[in-house]
């Protein structure tokens, strides 16, 4: 799943994603329904945010 800025999807610091698995799922007859949440940009990003 992406995760980005909710203010500015250019800030590519906070630009990362997340492996999600759920092993024998979504059945016929369901859904699944994720949410990814952060609190901050990648450490050590390699771009600087723009001004």
């Amino acid at each position: 799943m992406p995760i980005g800025n909710k203010d500015d999807r250019w800030v590519f610091d906070d630009m990362d994603s997340v492996d999600l698995s759920i092993p024998d799922a979504p059945h016929s007859d369901e859904m699944v329904i994720a949410l990814v949440l952060s609190t901050g940009g990648r450490p050590n990003a390699r771009v600087k945010k723009p001004t």
